[in-house]
């Protein structure tokens, strides 16, 4: 799932507490709902939005102690390559 969607991936932009995933055409809606459900699920604190037109994701923490949740996903979704 995370690689999939790592390669509609075009720019992963990183702040303290948010990150921010643009993607191309090549999006397949049904796993980032899926991603999305499943980070919802395990992690409450993160803040989670999905601008549709701009198929942008951000991701936020209110506590900068859970920011390196958001590297792990970052990185899942190619902030390295």
């Amino acid at each position: 799932r995370n690689e999939a969607l790592a390669r509609s991936a075009t720019r992963v932009e990183r702040q303290a507490t948010t990150i921010r995933v643009r993607f191309d055409n090549s999006l397949d809606r049904g796993l980032l709902d899926e991603m999305i459900r499943v980070e919802r699920s395990c992690c409450p604190f993160f803040r989670i939005d999905y601008d549709e037109n701009e198929r942008r994701l951000s991701l936020a923490v209110n506590d900068p102690a859970m920011a390196p949740a958001l590297e792990v996903i970052a990185e899942r979704l190619g902030a390295d390559r």
